[in-house]
């Protein structure tokens, strides 16, 4: 296998560690049981979610039908990563930002 899928599955690796180990924390601050976590693009969102289920909040900041690769952050997308306890990106150049 090559570096960029190694590191992707590190990724998610890290991101499955979170989720288990947040299981035990009582409430976060807005008074929710899940864990916030913001994604970079829509793959990610899904794995985020299939892997976290009912333990997770996922944001996914790239909108529906546009190109990842050209997407411009806004400033609500900034807002929801700072706000997030997490924020998955694939990196490795694919996010311009």
């Amino acid at each position: 296998m090559n570096v960029k899928v190694w590191g992707a599955l590190g990724a998610l690796i890290i991101v499955a560690l979170v989720i288990w180990g947040a299981r035990g924390n009582p409430v976060i601050e807005d008074g929710s049981t899940k864990l916030g976590i913001t994604t970079s693009f829509y793959p990610l969102y899904f794995f985020v979610n299939e892997i976290g289920r009912d333990l997770v909040s996922v944001t996914n900041i790239t909108p529906s039908g546009v190109d990842s690769h050209d997407y411009e952050l806004t400033g609500q997308n900034i807002v929801a990563i700072g706000q997030s306890r997490l924020f998955v990106l694939l990196g490795l150049g694919y996010e311009p930002w």
